[in-house]
């Protein structure tokens, strides 16, 4: 882990702070990248969720001759509910990367613009604030530490305002401090001890830094947890696969075993945080810089003796674990820092720098440009993009005058349908057409049903979706224009004579 040369270790222990928001940078652009797979893999789980709720609906209320309400909440149509599952299934798709983006991009600047509280993983509900005399307490501590680190904690507070806060939790047994977003949780054990100006000024160096809205940036891009799928999994799996290899007739197949697999898969995918899990080993190699760098902030601030101390107390039983799964240093290598580095000043730029400009044009222009290429491969945006040139706003001023014709074409067919008809081959049958495109049907005395309708007058053509059945006819209109018989396209021998009344 440490070279054997005791100078080389100094030299290792005192170098000057990297540059974190170049690294933060890289990282996050390749988790980013990642995780649109999850974002394909929540629109293809979300879309088929509605569309096998949708089908099922159908087919209990086509039997009946109801229409299904679905089709009115979305647009009266089936093209239309498409349409508007497809852009709602985009919202829910991109909603965590967003998120996400909307998170980190401006905390790599030192401020903020989202919500504190927009995505509750974890509330401490049981923390309050700080009374007058715990605020003097803390004050106190602050202003043992040394002027300039002083002055630094106090402009970084006043740029969070009042996003930034202490909170405290009643606990009077065991001395703790955590951190979530821009807040410390404090315990009142902890209030009294004498590691509190350690691990404060080790809190502050998160908190008043990007490391916290890092960490809620990662959190952001989960959509809901996956482990209840993975455990779900787990304990159906071997009672699947003992069906799948003594099955019967009324067995599991090898195709829905498959299927559950497959439906699984797209369930964890589609939960997120794949990018994360991907590069979790750089992600955990930037944790445990950060946290040695925080150490050397409590001990810049004259907390060095304190903060070793309790390391020896409370940190010393490490868990092996492997290192890319390890975000917290061992304890026994974070000690043999501090002790190397001294009771010294802890070195210059203890603080990590914050992002230029020039750093957040440079991802957005990538980003724009990777957006730009995936959007052209895609046949129906390429098009879109096509109609911004000469030739093709051209093409798309042909396109809408040939539309308008339709819309004329479509308004006189309606206009003519307008009224009442009797079905000759059902005379209690009665077919109300409204001027606003749409068709009732009344038997006898019962209730109406309304759906959709277009009817094309010169191309004599009558295009009816009646619930999951999509029927068109063509259509052959009397000399006095007071019968019309509608002949099903895809069976010719299904007829319907209407007479107006």
């Amino acid at each position: 882990m440490f070279s054997d040369n005791k100078l080389a270790r100094q030299k290792l222990i005192n170098k000057p702070m990297r540059k974190y928001t170049r690294v933060v940078w890289s990282l996050y652009f390749g988790t980013l990248l990642v995780e649109i797979i999850c974002a394909v893999a929540r629109a293809v789980l979300f879309l088929g969720i509605f569309v096998l709720v949708n089908t099922f609906v159908d087919a209990i209320l086509s039997g009946y001759r109801i229409h299904n309400p679905i089709y009115t909440l979305t647009g009266e149509g089936r093209v239309e509910y498409l349409v508007s599952v497809a852009k709602f299934v985009a919202v829910i798709s991109i909603f965590p990367i967003i998120l996400s983006v909307l998170t980190i991009v401006p905390a790599l600047f030192g401020t903020r613009i989202l919500p504190d509280v927009i995505w509750p993983w974890w509330i401490k509900t049981e923390a309050g604030k700080l009374s007058d005399r715990q605020e003097e307490i803390i004050d106190d501590i602050i202003k043992t530490f040394p002027e300039k680190h002083q002055q630094e904690i106090h402009r970084r507070r006043a740029k969070l305002g009042k996003r930034f806060e202490i909170r405290m939790i009643p606990n009077s047994q065991e001395e703790e401090i955590t951190r979530f977003g821009d807040k410390i949780y404090i315990t009142t054990a902890l209030l009294e001890s004498k590691y509190l100006g350690a691990l404060l000024a080790r809190e502050l160096s998160h908190v008043l830094s990007f490391d916290s809205q890092v960490e809620r940036a990662l959190a952001r891009f989960r959509l809901y947890p996956t482990a209840p799928v993975l455990q779900g999994a787990k304990a159906a799996g071997p009672h699947v696969t003992k069906q799948f290899f003594y099955a019967s007739d009324g067995g599991r197949t090898q195709a829905t075993t498959a299927l559950g697999c497959l439906v699984v898969l797209l369930m964890i995918l589609a939960g997120g945080e794949l990018g994360v899990a991907a590069f979790c080993g750089k992600w955990n190699n930037f944790r445990r810089e950060r946290e040695f760098d925080a150490d050397r902030l409590a001990q810049a601030c004259g907390q060095g003796e304190a903060l070793t101390e309790y390391v020896q107390k409370y940190k010393v039983y490490d868990i092996a674990t492997p290192e890319f799964l390890l975000a917290m240093p061992y304890s026994e290598h974070r000690l043999e820092r501090l002790r190397l580095r001294g009771q010294g000043d802890g070195g210059e730029d203890v603080w990590p720098s914050y992002q230029s400009l020039i750093g957040v044009i440079l991802f957005f222009v990538v980003l724009a440009a990777l957006t730009l290429g995936v959007l052209l491969i895609i046949p129906s945006t390429r098009d879109q993009l096509y109609t911004y040139t000469p030739q093709g706003q051209a093409t798309a001023q042909a396109i809408r005058a040939t539309e308008a014709a339709n819309d004329a074409d479509i308004d006189a067919g309606t206009a003519f349908l307008v009224g009442k008809w009797s079905v000759v081959e059902q005379p209690e049958t009665i077919m109300i057409f409204l001027d606003n495109g749409r068709v009732g049907l009344k038997s006898g005395e019962g209730r109406e049903i309304y759906d959709n309708f277009l009817y094309y007058m010169k191309k004599k053509q009558f295009y009816w979706p009646l619930g999951s059945r999509d029927s068109e006819y063509t259509v052959e209109v009397s000399s006095d224009n007071n019968t019309v018989t509608l002949v099903n396209k895809s069976d010719p021998a299904k007829r319907m004579t209407l007479k107006r009344l």
